[in-house]
């Protein structure tokens, strides 16, 4: 295939990986007004200091877990990377309105399977 093609397809080494991530929230969390858009926010502002994206959001009524997508930023140099994986395991389980977390593996962002 032709590098113009690769790029176009983001194929080989125009690939864009991301991964992952599936937070759970304690249940007393969802009734405080406004304590699961603060923690989004803070989910956001972290992801977005590192010069990534995310993607997803919490489902409440079900199983209160949110389900994210973390990958570059479209027009970023930036790659996504295994130690970005280890430090957002990291930095979820620092956080008081984590009740639980997985962070995927790294997929291709446009033709992977997801978990």
């Amino acid at each position: 295939m032709k590098k113009r093609l690769r790029k176009k397809l983001r194929r080989g080494e125009f690939a864009e990986f991301g991964f992952e991530i599936v937070v759970g929230v304690p249940s007393e969390l969802v009734g405080q007004d406004g304590r699961v858009d603060a923690a989004l926010d803070e989910l956001i502002a972290y992801v977005e200091g590192v010069a990534l994206g995310v993607g997803g959001g919490f489902n409440l009524r079900g199983d209160l877990q949110g389900r994210f997508f973390v990958s570059a930023l479209e027009g970023r140099k930036r790659k996504v990377t295994d130690a970005d994986r280890d430090a957002m395991g990291a930095w979820l389980a620092s956080r008081p309105w984590v009740a639980s977390s997985r962070v995927g593996k790294l997929v291709d962002a446009w033709y992977g399977k997801w978990e």
